[in-house]
């Protein structure tokens, strides 16, 4: 009798932790729908980075970047609990408007974790959100403003150690988040902010362009900076058609096509474009090098 009273225990304990077990997983999963919700429902929490990249967020995401852009956050590189901080207003801004349905942090240090969400954000958009995503270029350029403020930041507190007599390695440096020594974006590609050669004349390279990708360019990068998805996805067909076409062409005064190339580089909105580009440019030098070779040169080469 006792053996029996036991084992009907052992299997009613283990119905309960079995029970007890599957709430946990719903629970877990209700949470990931709850987030995975459209905007038009009740949230708790404010939505996770893995769920603002897709395309059924993006009126949140643009609200999200609207509020940093008329804070000017991106374009300071601490937060703080001042009223005068723009990460303290961007962060009114967020939980007054897009996301004034999401519970609003109140810990002492909200501002300075609401950054740290908004800075996973952007990297997230770098390293994982496709380049057809119509708010990655805007996303890019709030990163790379983020980005030279903490650049900045630290060559100020790098000159104040000097001339105070610290030492520079007991600076603090700000958190670029995890892909800080990649290629930033601005509106577009950009891959050589930072090192750029000042006296290129981008806007006099691009008028040299041949008819219609001079004004594909502009029209392109228009679309690009005011958000015009439509717009942008009409124009990229045919951009990119006649670009190639451009690149393939051995045409042209070769030192005139190596700054027009330059200046596409500078324009170009993927790693595959400024790849394509960077190896027309190359071509476009080799050219210009054996033009300029003394006429023995030439002839030994033959």
């Amino acid at each position: 009798m006792t053996s029996v009273l036991a084992t009907k225990k052992d299997d009613v304990m283990k119905v309960v932790d079995e029970t007890a077990a599957a709430v946990a997983v719903a629970a877990e999963e209700k949470t990931d729908i709850d987030d995975a919700l459209g905007a038009g429902s009740k949230r708790r929490f404010f939505p996770r980075v893995k769920h603002l990249l897709t395309r059924e967020w993006e009126s949140f995401l643009a609200g999200v970047l609207d509020a940093m852009d008329q804070a000017h956050a991106p374009s300071a590189a601490v937060a703080s609990h001042k009223a005068t901080n723009p990460w303290f207003k961007a962060f009114e801004l967020v939980y007054d408007g897009v996301a004034s349905d999401c519970s609003v942090p109140t810990g002492k240090n909200r501002f300075h974790k609401f950054k740290d969400k908004i800075v996973e954000l952007w990297n997230a958009m770098e390293q994982e959100a496709p380049d057809d995503h119509p708010l990655k270029p805007r996303s890019m350029e709030q990163l790379n403003l983020y980005r030279q403020a903490c650049e900045e930041q630290q060559k100020a507190e790098l000159n104040d150690a000097k001339a105070t007599g610290g030492k520079a390695s007991m600076i603090k440096k700000s958190p670029l988040g995890g892909s800080a020594m990649k290629r930033p974006y601005s509106s577009t590609f950009h891959p050589t902010t930072g090192r750029m050669w000042k006296h290129l004349d981008e806007g006099s390279a691009l008028q040299k362009l041949p008819e219609p990708l001079k004004s594909l360019t502009h029209l392109r990068h228009m679309a690009t900076e005011i958000g015009a998805s439509g717009a942008k996805q009409d124009i990229e067909v045919q951009y990119m058609a006649e670009l190639y076409s451009y690149l393939g062409e051995s045409t042209g005064e070769p030192f005139e096509k190596s700054q027009i190339l330059t200046a596409l580089y500078r324009l170009s909105q993927t790693p595959k474009e400024a790849k394509d580009v960077l190896a027309a440019y190359e071509r476009a030098v080799q050219e210009y090098l054996i033009q300029m070779s003394p006429p023995n040169a030439k002839s030994a080469e033959v």
